[in-house]
């Protein structure tokens, strides 16, 4: 049976990836211990056991398959809004402080100075305030909400997996629960597949959200990237 348990990180929910793990091992004790005593005239009905627990095999791979991905890059949702808290505090809300101190009325000048000096400076002030304002709402803004729409996409999916994989739980248990002897044991083996079915449904969506919500937040990085390819103009003059 292929896992995705293992290394050194794991998602939020890896516990209960885990518990599945220790579920479906438990269930094969069970069937192996049904199958073992068996009397050798009932080897059919051993055979429909067995081949219903390789069905349920293969769905177990196939639910490893889906959520290896995540599980291997969990993501940090704590980290995400950490670093979300130093855009705005080292970056937005200092761009704004910078944007309000750059002004002619509150410049603390020398009453003296004048000629042409004084005056190009003048004439960059508003220059300087626009590519302020400029920076704030074509970068800092919007690296700030693509990383709050990251950390969204990432809130939905845990939660998300968190309810799906707790429900399959559930349904292993109700399964295993049924596998009294080889009468009941095929239509244990059925009930547990059916929801692990369930749950590859559900996750494959939860993925497909989260893949958006990484996508939507790349397009707005790989916007910002666009619009920071030159010094402003009046920083060349």
């Amino acid at each position: 049976m292929t896992t995705v348990t293992g290394g050194s990180t794991a998602p939020e929910w890896g516990g209960l990836v885990r518990d599945i793990e220790r579920h479906l091992e438990e269930a094969r004790s069970t069937v192996n211990s049904i199958l073992a005593s068996v009397p050798a005239a009932f080897r059919w009905a051993a055979d429909a056991v067995h081949d219903a627990w390789n069905w349920l095999m293969d769905r177990a791979d196939e639910l490893w398959q889906v959520i290896s991905d995540p599980y291997r890059r969990p993501g940090d949702r704590a980290e995400l809004r950490s670093m979300i808290g130093r855009w705005r505090t080292d970056a937005a809300s200092e761009l704004a402080n910078l944007t309000r101190r750059i002004d002619p009325s509150s410049l603390a000048t020398d009453d003296e100075w004048a000629g042409k000096g004084a005056q190009k400076y003048q004439q960059a002030v508003a220059a300087q305030r626009t590519t302020l304002t400029g920076f704030e709402s074509a970068i800092s803004t919007p690296v700030t909400a693509s990383l709050e729409k990251l950390a969204g996409g990432l809130d939905v999916f845990t939660t998300l997996m968190y309810t799906t994989l707790g429900t399959l739980i559930g349904g292993l248990i109700a399964g295993i629960g049924c596998l009294a002897g080889i009468v009941t044991a095929p239509a244990a083996i059925i009930a547990m597949v059916t929801a692990i079915a369930a749950a590859l449904v559900q996750i494959i969506s939860a993925n497909v959200q989260l893949d958006n919500a990484i996508s939507a937040a790349q397009s707005q990085i790989d916007g910002v990237a666009e619009r920071a390819t030159a010094w402003p103009g009046f920083a060349s003059q």
